[in-house]
């Protein structure tokens, strides 16, 4: 596939200094990371703030380690942003941007980029697009764009992973919880979430519980409230193995058997047939660990590859090499 690339033409007989040149990219390239992070975010199943060292992924001044699998998290950013710019100046451009960019952080801070994009580009062009044939970004709905970046972001609905528990925390509030490993909620029962609801999810194990994330201002979420519904969480599928350093597109998807010690209030994410298995309290950074031991099996028994591998070894080397598309 053709790389996305961009020319700035400058309009009027000053010409564009470089450093206008550099501000107008700089927003491009933030604009990508903001979309390349929301791709992360919602393929790994990231809670909150999502670790912040995948976001050298769209760096476009280095390369990815491995594309392995022909779709590497990059380019799928690349095609998302042509897209957006293509739309950005269109009818369907608000009912679009809430449609793709789900998860409010990364619309409003995609609309803010826009809306910068606009500002800095003035009446100067910018093209885009792949091969012999470029289009043009218009900055007609720059309006727009400020107006959702200006939406308040303290609160907005969230989907958790947790366990309910019947307990008294430590301010000594006696009742139902959402436990997240790292993180104690009060659930406040009412008639969306009620004593019944409760109780039902108490002997469980893990689920999603959607609600109201209250944030500070370093975008921690500090509490939960109106909890509004609730699923159980027994396991997890990824269809693309994301590190910060490479990525790797999978034919068959990869199952992520989960279970959560209360006691410990730890999570624990496994594979029987690989014999992957992390545990921690942070549900993120368990993620994160899970997709860099299927790097690790595929770096040992794949790219390594040995002789005398024991029959177990042969087994786990051919069902990684049955899950990627080559």
């Amino acid at each position: 596939m053709n790389t996305l690339r961009f020319n700035i033409t400058p309009v009027g007989g000053d010409g564009l200094s470089e450093s206008q040149s550099e501000k107008i990219m700089e927003h491009v390239h933030k604009l990508l990371e903001h979309i390349g992070m929301f791709i992360v975010t919602a393929e790994m199943g990231f809670q909150g703030d999502s670790p912040e060292s995948f976001k050298s992924k769209f760096d476009l001044s280095s390369e990815p380690k491995d594309r392995t699998g022909g779709d590497s998290v990059l380019e799928t950013a690349l095609v998302w942003l042509e897209n957006t710019l293509d739309v950005a100046n269109t009818d369907i451009i608000e009912r679009w941007l809430s449609g793709t960019y789900t998860d409010p952080r990364y619309k409003i801070a995609i609309a803010k980029e826009l809306a910068a994009l606009c500002d800095v580009l003035g009446d100067n062009k910018l093209s885009y697009g792949r091969g012999k044939s470029l289009k043009e970004f218009r900055s007609a709905n720059i309006e727009y764009f400020r107006k959702v970046s200006e939406t308040d972001m303290k609160s907005f609905t969230s989907t958790l992973a947790g366990v309910v528990e019947r307990s008294t925390d430590v301010r000594g509030r006696k009742g139902y919880f959402l436990n997240t490993g790292t993180e104690s909620y009060k659930i406040d029962l009412w008639r969306e979430f009620n004593r019944k609801d409760a109780e039902y999810f108490l002997d469980k194990g893990p689920c999603l519980i959607s609600g109201m994330s209250v944030h500070n201002s370093e975008g921690k979420i500090i509490d939960v409230r109106n909890f509004c519904s609730a699923s159980e969480f027994p396991g997890i599928e990824f269809s693309r193995i994301i590190t910060p350093d490479r990525d790797i597109m999978l034919l068959n998807s990869l199952m992520a058997d989960i279970k959560f010690d209360k006691s410990a209030s730890k999570w624990t994410l496994s594979n029987d047939i690989l014999g992957m298995s992390v545990s921690g309290k942070n549900w993120n950074r368990v993620v994160a660990e899970f997709h860099d031991y299927f790097i690790f099996l595929w770096e040992t028994y794949v790219e390594e590859v040995k002789d005398n591998l024991s029959e177990e070894e042969v087994e786990i080397r051919e069902f990684l090499l049955s899950m990627v598309p080559f």
